[in-house]
């Protein structure tokens, strides 16, 4: 069995663990679960999950419908989404340390941050809607975990930003 430091270690990339493992370890910490959403939306949204846990959602509009697919991706993957945000931010090495100053550097200097918030002011109004709906589903998930935040936050001593629209861009 996977301990605490081994898996920092493997998130810092400092020692590598199996796949295999790693996500035996990593679904005996998840929960996800049916859902009914009724903050944030227009109406009811359901979020229901079939044997394998993939989340199927219900709702009687596109943008609620995009808020429950928000949450449910925050519930299965915030870990995943903040890594990768950033990633393209190149702000890694502030929680997985100094082996990801160089990509931080890189992708400062590619300038992704400044590309996607000209990109938001580019959308047109009905895809920003739907970009809107998703973030704050996001966000409604993030706030729900509360003090639960998945494993890895705990492990690596930080609570994730709230999300914006540049940031899943």
């Amino acid at each position: 069995m996977l301990d605490d430091a081994t898996i920092l270690a493997a998130l810092r990339g400092e020692r590598p663990v199996p796949a295999e493992a790693l996500a035996a370890w990593l679904a005996m910490k998840a929960k996800p679960a049916d859902r009914t959403l009724r903050g944030g939306v227009a109406a009811k949204v359901e979020i229901l999950r079939d044997g394998a846990g993939v989340p199927h959602i219900y709702a009687t509009s596109t943008p609620d419908l995009y808020f429950g697919l928000g949450f449910a991706m925050a519930e299965d993957r915030l870990w995943q989404m903040d890594r990768l945000r950033r990633r393209a931010l190149g702000t890694q090495a502030e929680i997985l340390g100094p082996n990801y100053v160089a990509a931080d550097i890189a992708h400062h200097t590619v300038g992704l941050p400044e590309i996607c918030a000209r990109e938001v002011g580019a959308m047109d109004g009905a895809t920003r809607a739907i970009v809107d709906a998703f973030v704050a589903g996001i966000n409604q998930g993030i706030t729900a975990f509360g003090a639960d935040l998945p494993v890895e936050f705990r492990l690596l001593g930080y609570t994730p930003a709230p999300f914006d629209v540049r940031d899943v861009l």
